[in-house]
């Protein structure tokens, strides 16, 4: 069915990568200005869980605890070499 495709591409392959090329920049051209346009707040559904497990940390804890606030490695600093055999990440 979609062997024309292959066939267009396999015999006229620097069509396709300037018509890949012409679509990228029609791409950026057309989406330069979608960043400011986007919302960045109130995506946060008041009725979910997550939304109430924030709620009840708040209220709780006095202010909302992130993920990164209650894992934290004892003994573990900026200048502690990682461990050998492990990569790093």
């Amino acid at each position: 069915m979609f062997c024309w495709i292959g066939e267009a591409a396999t015999r006229r392959p620097r069509l396709v990568l300037f018509g890949a090329f012409v679509f990228l920049v029609l791409c950026v051209a057309l989406g330069a200005g979608a960043g400011g346009r986007l919302k960045t707040q109130g995506y946060d559904d008041p009725r979910s869980d997550s939304s109430f497990a924030a709620r009840v940390t708040a209220e709780h804890l006095g202010a909302a605890r992130t993920w990164s606030s209650w894992c934290r490695c004892p003994a573990a600093s900026s200048t502690t070499p990682p461990p050998r055999g492990r990569a790093r990440t």
